[in-house]
């Protein structure tokens, strides 16, 4: 019954293996996974078509946020 599966391992086989049994149990589940590159985040996104997050970025966008909220 879960709608969404969000994985921070750090290796791409735990991310291949969980996103594969995740979607034999549920077809329809979405997907967000922690990725290290750019490379790692376009395969995430056309190979295991899930929603790549790259933590440097996301990161980077949280403290440029709270820079501008501290003004």
């Amino acid at each position: 019954q879960a709608r969404l599966l969000v994985v921070a391992l750090p290796d791409t086989v735990g991310l291949r293996s969980m996103t594969a049994t995740a979607r034999t149990l549920n077809p329809g589940i979405a997907v967000i996974a922690r990725c290290h590159s750019d490379d790692e985040a376009a395969w995430i996104a056309a190979d295991l078509a899930a929603t790549p997050v790259q933590g440097e970025t996301a990161l980077a966008e949280a403290m440029s946020d709270a820079a501008l909220r501290s003004r």
